[in-house]
C-alpha cells in the first residue's frame, strides 16, 4: 500500500473519533478543494493530506509543480490552488511503516498569509529556503519552512506522534541558496519560456558529455549545467 493511503486509512480513523462524518473529494475539485470535506454538527471542514516516507524536519511547499511543462494547467503548485481550512502532513520513517512517526495540523489560511509574508522580507530575515527535487511530479520548486518556528507562532500543531520530538531526529540540512522574490518571478518566467528553446539535439557545450536539454545563452546546455548556471536555483542533493 503507498504511504499516501496508508495515511488516509489512519486519518480517518482519527476523524472519526473527533465526531466527523467523512467525505472523499474526487475529479477536478480534489485539486483546489483538497482530499476530504469533514462534518460535524453545524462545522464543516475542507482538509487536503499530505504524506512522505521520511522525516524532514521542515514543512515542504510546492511554488512549481512541474517545471519542464509550463504550458501545463498543473504547473503551479498547490500554494497558489488549495483552498482547504487544514493540512495533515503525516510523516512516516519509511515506505514500510504501518503508521505515521508524527501528523502535524497546519491552520492552511494562517500559514498561507505568513508564508506571503515571509516572501516580500529580504533573504537574510525570511526564514524560508528554496531548492528543487526532481521526483513523483517531475521537476518541482519548493519552498522550505522550519515545522519548529511554525509551531511556535501557532500556526502548525502536533496531532498524533509515536515519539516524543520530531526534532531529536538526525537530520541532514537543505543545502538551499535563498533567492529574492525578483529572482523567484524571473525563474518562473524562465519556465514559461521553456516550450521555445526546448528543441534541441546532440550534445551539451558546456560539460561535453550530456544530452543537450535546451538552449541558453546562445548555447545548447543540459539539464544540469543549466541549473548549475542559473544562481537562484539550488539542486537538493
Amino acid at each position: 500500500m503507498k504511504v499516501e493511503d496508508k495515511l488516509s486509512d489512519f486519518l480517518d480513523l482519527f476523524y472519526k473519533e473527533k465526531g466527523y462524518t467523512i467525505e472523499k473529494i474526487t475529479g477536478k475539485d480534489n485539486r483546489v478543494l483538497g482530499d476530504k470535506r469533514l462534518r460535524k454538527d453545524t462545522k464543516t471542514l475542507l482538509i487536503e493530506e499530505k504524506s512522505a516516507s521520511y522525516l524532514h524536519s521542515n514543512m515542504v511547499i510546492e511554488l512549481i509543480q512541474d517545471m519542464r511543462r509550463p504550458d501545463s494547467e498543473y504547473f503551479k503548485g498547490w500554494f497558489f490552488h488549495i483552498r482547504v481550512d487544514l493540512i495533515m502532513y503525516g510523516y512516516y520513517e519509511n515506505k514500510t511503516a504501518e503508521r505515521p512517526t508524527i501528523v502535524y495540523k497546519v491552520e492552511w489560511k494562517k500559514a498561507k498569509s505568513h508564508f506571503l509574508s515571509e516572501f516580500k522580507k529580504k533573504g537574510y530575515e525570511s526564514k524560508l529556503t528554496y531548492g528543487t527535487t526532481d521526483e513523483n511530479y517531475g521537476l518541482t520548486f519548493n519552498a522550505y519552512y522550519p515545522w519548529s518556528h511554525l509551531q511556535k507562532i501557532g500556526i502548525v500543531e502536533e496531532v498524533c506522534s509515536e515519539q516524543e520530538s520530531l526534532f531529536d531526529v538526525p537530520f541532514e540540512p537543505v543545502k538551499t541558496v535563498q533567492p529574492t522574490p525578483e529572482e523567484v518571478e524571473i525563474a518562473a518566467s524562465e519556465w514559461h519560456e521553456f516550450h521555445k528553446v526546448l528543441d534541441v539535439e546532440g550534445t551539451c557545450d558546456t560539460c561535453k558529455k550530456r544530452k543537450a536539454w535546451r538552449r541558453y545563452k546562445e548555447k545548447k546546455i543540459c539539464e544540469h549545467c543549466y541549473l548549475k548556471a542559473i544562481k537562484h536555483w539550488s539542486v537538493i542533493s
